[in-house]
């Protein structure tokens, strides 16, 4: 929601709300009159945008609690203005955000606008930072069907604060899942990548962590259940054990592939699975893809033929991968998010 210098409007919803000021300083300003006999201004400062809203302070203070002590606090021990009209100085708050909240509390339903992704990311940012987060109860579920629950895997993570406001259970979960799977690191491995671009600035307390912890248990894994196999080829005093007929010529073909893949995939010698910079999908369909080659003879024992097939340990590390992705990923919600999630669908009036 961005409003244009010296504009008169919002949208052709507001034009007769709007009347042009003289700016203080650089910023732009405007007026919305929401109460045309309204005893408070709230002065909105975002960027390089000033807007003033003339409200009832009886409709602002019933909006939460921190807006509801501001204007106890004017009427009995603010200072004295020369105006009988309060002020009150929002700072850094979307001011298209404001509105929609201001027209909510005066019961002007008629003129709210529409919203795309981006202005339910501002409004988001906005009840939260003042625990408003009920009055959009009756509404947001429309404006999220017509948002979020179009928005695309990536829109969705950059906007993931929406779903955090707004108690989407489920949907949190299955992107903390998708953030766990698909995330990369960036080369000094202290960044958080997702389709190469960094994780959102405002995701919730703890998460980023719990999904950088998680990524790391799943790629330490996945990397365990493979060298565990490269190990067998360097055992002090021990005989290589893959072959079935124990065949040197095939021991060695399994050991020298096996762990010339896992060079290449700077999987061996052993490091740590902080440092693996590719994702969990990533790695684990090039852990399914190793190329590991075995004697292409056929040995014969009592009559019987054999295929060295057979020793080749490639089929049971894909299943083990296949395993570890599937069911050993752990979710990226702790106690603490599952708190808050459920306290958020409640003050909505959503179902637990």
């Amino acid at each position: 929601m961005d409003l244009q210098e010296n504009s008169s409007a919002k949208s052709s919803d507001h034009t007769s709300a709007m009347d042009e000021i003289e700016p203080e300083s650089t910023l732009a300003a405007c007026v919305v009159t929401i109460h045309p006999a309204g005893d408070a201004i709230i002065i909105a400062k975002s960027d390089d945008i000033k807007a003033h809203f003339i409200v009832s302070s009886q409709a602002f203070a019933l909006v939460c609690e921190p807006w509801n002590a501001m204007v106890k606090y004017r009427a009995t021990m603010g200072e004295q203005k020369s105006t009988h009209q309060m002020e009150f100085t929002l700072e850094d708050d979307d001011w298209g955000a404001l509105e929609v909240v201001l027209r909510i509390a005066h019961l002007q339903f008629n003129k709210l606008s529409e919203l795309d992704l981006e202005d339910v990311l501002d409004l988001a940012l906005l009840t939260d930072k003042y625990q408003a987060t009920a009055i959009v109860g009756p509404w947001i579920s429309g404006w999220l069907e017509k948002t979020w629950k179009k928005a695309s895997i990536e829109d969705r993570i950059q906007n993931f604060w929406i779903a955090w406001e707004y108690g989407l259970l489920e949907d949190l979960k299955d992107l903390g899942r998708t953030m766990i799977m698909g995330t990369e690191l960036n080369e000094d491995c202290t960044t958080l990548l997702f389709n190469r671009k960094p994780l959102p600035e405002n995701l919730p307390p703890g998460l980023a962590k719990s999904i950088f912890d998680s990524r790391a248990h799943v790629i330490a894994q996945l990397t365990q259940a493979v060298r565990n196999y490269a190990l067998q080829c360097f055992r002090p005093g021990k005989n290589i054990s893959f072959c079935l007929m124990n065949i040197n010529a095939c021991d060695m073909a399994i050991c020298g592939s096996l762990v010339r893949g896992l060079q290449d995939l700077n999987l061996y010698p052993p490091e740590s699975a902080h440092r693996v910079t590719r994702s969990v999908l990533g790695l684990s369909a090039a852990l399914k893809n190793l190329r590991i080659f075995n004697s292409e003879e056929t040995s014969s024992s009592g009559g019987y033929k054999f295929s060295h097939d057979a020793c080749n340990p490639k089929n049971t590390i894909r299943e083990r991968v296949t395993a570890i992705v599937t069911s050993e990923v752990p979710s990226a919600l702790m106690m603490p998010h599952l708190t808050h999630l459920q306290r958020q669908r409640s003050l909505l009036g959503l179902p637990k």
